[in-house]
């Protein structure tokens, strides 16, 4: 669900990328370039977009042209989050929210900057994107008929620490879950999960299992013992190797010098061919 909250932020982004470039856009314009991004993404439903927060552009048109001229997250307790996009730049997730076309859906409100004459960025508005919350949680795995677990999403409220229940059972707090944290930017969602059954009508493992992993690991670990001691082993080589042809280098550079200060000249005599070879010295 995570990777799903991101894919659609990311999209809304690309959007902004694309009607930035064109900052005297029209409805109709809007109306193009928003087709054409959502058509293969269907769990953004609507987006809306105008300067200093309020809605100026809307997809599809028809069905949101009633909100053309209200602000953004203007309902209660929206301005706290209008703030954080106008003021700090910041995007805020606001849900679930019912949907007047019905349904519930997440408001992910993203700012849109720009610039400002003097090489900086400065606020221009803001890009809002409505996301089908059953469609998310479909496209997310939660509501397949196939599995076997119990999931709840939950988030808290006013940071008392009290968790309201967003989706699923509430007695899925109340089992033991394992859970993960969803961080919004705003606020965190907890995913927690159960079996079906329980945690007690799982089956315990049978002795045969217990002796094949023991086996396994055994074997595993005497690999890796094996592997450990080859790899000491070679480091011991190539430090000796390496400490050989230090010493080679430093005799090398001494008889070297050597002959430079002695001004002595040195020759070689190949024994095959009789050929005698003198250093420029």
């Amino acid at each position: 669900i995570e990777a799903n909250i991101n894919s659609n932020i990311d999209l809304l982004q690309g959007f902004i990328a694309l009607i930035s470039v064109e900052p005297d856009f029209t409805q109709e314009r809007f109306s193009k370039l928003a087709e054409r991004l959502l058509e293969t993404h269907p769990q953004i439903r609507n987006i809306v977009a105008g300067p200093g927060m309020v809605t100026s552009f809307v997809y599809p048109y028809e069905r949101n042209k009633s909100f053309i001229g209200r602000r953004m997250l203007s309902r209660d307790g929206g301005e706290e989050l209008a703030s954080l996009v106008r003021e700090q730049h910041r995007i805020v997730i606001d849900g679930p929210v019912p949907l007047k076309n019905g349904g519930h859906g997440l408001i992910m409100t993203l700012p849109i900057l720009a610039d400002d004459g003097l090489g900086g960025r400065r606020f221009w508005g803001a890009l809002a994107g409505i996301v089908d919350l059953a469609r998310l949680y479909a496209d997310s795995g939660l509501t397949a008929s196939n599995s076997n677990i119990q999931i709840a999403i939950s988030r808290s409220v006013d940071g008392s620490g009290k968790k309201e229940v967003i989706y699923g059972a509430n007695s899925v707090l109340k089992g033991d879950p394992v859970a993960m944290t969803i961080d919004l930017g705003h606020e965190a969602w907890t995913i927690a999960a159960v079996p079906d059954e329980g945690w007690d009508a799982l089956i315990t493992p049978p002795l045969l299992f217990h002796i094949v992993i023991g086996v396994i690991t055994t074997s595993i670990a005497g690999s890796v013992l094996w592997v450990a001691r080859l790899v000491r082993q070679r480091q011991k080589n190539l430090s000796a190797l390496r400490e050989r042809e230090g010493e080679i280098r430093a005799v090398s550079h001494r008889l070297e010098l050597a002959l430079e200060t002695s001004n002595i000249g040195v020759w070689e005599l190949d024994l095959r061919t009789n050929a005698l070879n003198w250093d420029s010295r």
